[in-house]
């Protein structure tokens, strides 16, 4: 994960010093608008994506990132004046034509490798949009160009001229929500190129809960299909039984966690084995195979575990802080938003954006949360109600120090952030020399 940030000359100003603590593992930065909040976020998502070409646009000499183990520096170096070339001039200032170089250090400072971002390789992606591109789009600026356009599985130069960078990159995934968030880039497959289009935000998460729903349940599927067709002869070799008192209490726990899917929708129609321990003649004659029984529908029910957690904590946090009269239900066709007359929402969309600001946030917090995974949030108090705002951040930092992931914010709100100053990062005071970091 990340330690420490560092930037100079961020649009040839603006010098910073970020560290990060290992726990909680939340950074939020702050400052006035225009000093490279919002910036820095999305220069640390280009990175970690290997989206190289983005910081040839991005006026900076330096840009570090030192991780656990190994450092990247960026460093920005005027090659050529601008006369003295006849080239397409592709940088977005007006002195020159610069180039990038891209290093990877180890623990110690040894250089491992070093990656030279020309001019020519930034010309030939921009040629490549080009050749994607309608001709209404040409009068694109060509960053926004190059950025509509570019898939790093599909630029084998990178692949070729920098392996190391691109496998200490990516040890580690980010995941960037913007402030505006309630819209999301799109890739139309349609052969020979894929096209960008815009949908909502809150339609992929839905799409996205449906899909877990539905692996959910055919991993079930395929898990009982396999331990059922052995069950048989694993009943004859089975040489050891459950007591009565246990099998009584391992079934009653068994009803317990059914019980609880069934409220998610995880699983339908299913009853648990009806025993009572007080019929003695039951036990003797069925004991292994209950125990058998016990043992293969724990199994089963495994594969509904992970997803069982992760829903019942979505729902217990978007119910306690949104949905205003309304209730949210689970399964595998996605979200069921419903009032309190009983009336489904159909149109998701309908939901204000404070509801769907919510909704997409924790969406992502809670299952796009791993141990590599480093999340940047751009003001997440957007849309959102002050009566919540406050409690917003211990979530964050619960999540962080549950899953291991890392979560880097940049906010305006003193209220989201609840008087915990000790994870913040303000720009203004580190440019005014009034803080070297906190």
């Amino acid at each position: 994960m990340i330690q420490n940030v560092t930037v100079k000359k961020l649009f040839g100003l603006y010098d910073y010093n970020i560290s990060f603590l290992p726990e909680p593992a939340v950074k939020i930065i702050t400052g006035p608008n225009g000093y490279g909040k919002t910036s820095l976020l999305i220069a640390i998502n280009h990175l970690f994506r290997r989206d190289f070409w983005f910081f040839h646009f991005l006026e900076f000499e330096t840009f570090k990132i030192e991780l656990s183990e190994q450092t990247i520096m960026i460093n920005k170096s005027r090659i050529v004046n601008h006369n003295d070339s006849d080239e397409l001039k592709l940088d977005v200032s007006d002195e020159g034509i610069y180039e990038e170089s891209i290093v990877l250090f180890d623990s110690k400072g040894k250089q491992i490798e070093q990656f030279i971002m020309k001019d020519e390789y930034i010309q030939y992606l921009y040629s490549c949009a080009k050749s994607k591109a309608s001709r209404e789009a040409f009068n694109t600026r060509i960053d926004d160009l190059i950025a509509k356009y570019y898939y790093i599985d599909e630029d084998n130069y990178i692949q070729q001229h920098c392996k190391n960078i691109s496998l200490a990159l990516q040890e580690n995934e980010t995941v960037y929500l913007p402030a505006q968030r309630l819209y999301v880039r799109e890739l139309d497959p349609s052969y020979p190129f894929r096209y960008p289009h815009y949908s909502y935000e809150i339609d992929h998460v839905n799409e996205q809960i449906s899909k877990l729903y539905q692996s959910a349940q055919n991993s079930f599927a395929a898990e009982s299909q396999r331990i059922d067709a052995t069950f048989i002869s694993r009943l004859i070799q089975k040489s050891d039984e459950y007591s009565e008192k246990e099998i009584g209490s391992k079934l009653e726990e068994l009803k317990s966690t059914i019980e609880g899917y069934k409220e998610l929708n995880l699983i339908t129609n299913m009853e648990i084995l009806d025993y009572s321990s007080e019929n003695k003649k039951s036990y003797d004659e069925f004991k292994k195979v209950l125990s058998l029984y016990i043992d293969d529908m724990n199994k089963k029910m495994k594969r509904f575990e992970d997803l069982y957690r992760k829903i019942s904590l979505y729902k217990q946090v978007v119910t306690s802080k949104v949905l205003s009269e309304k209730t949210i239900e689970f399964c595998d066709t996605g979200l069921k938003i419903i009032n309190k007359n009983g009336r489904k929402l159909t149109d998701l969309h309908k939901l204000s954006s404070g509801e769907q600001n919510l909704l997409i946030l924790y969406f992502n917090l809670i299952f796009k949360s791993r141990s590599n995974t480093i999340l940047l949030i751009d003001e997440p108090e957007n849309s959102i109600h002050v009566a919540w705002l406050s409690k917003m951040l211990n979530d964050y930092i619960e999540m962080a120090n549950t899953t291991g992931c890392q979560i880097i914010l940049a906010t305006h709100s003193p209220t989201f952030i609840d008087g915990r100053w000790d994870l913040c990062t303000d720009l203004y005071r580190q440019y005014k020399g009034k803080d070297t970091n906190e």
